[in-house]
């Protein structure tokens, strides 16, 4: 698998979990072992692990 396709497949599982409002299709778009995800909520940042 190419860069592109593996983006572009992670990219796809992304935005169909999110539409769909499912966690497990939204996992398989990250390395859950060493994803981080960095935010910012209205009061503070906020760091989220998506294996949490």
């Amino acid at each position: 698998m190419s860069d592109y396709e593996a983006i572009r497949e992670a990219v796809f599982r992304y935005c169909e979990g999110y539409r769909h409002k499912d966690r497990a299709r939204l996992e398989q778009a990250f390395a859950l072992d060493v994803a981080i995800m960095t935010g910012y909520t209205k009061t503070k940042m906020a760091n989220l692990n998506c294996g949490q």
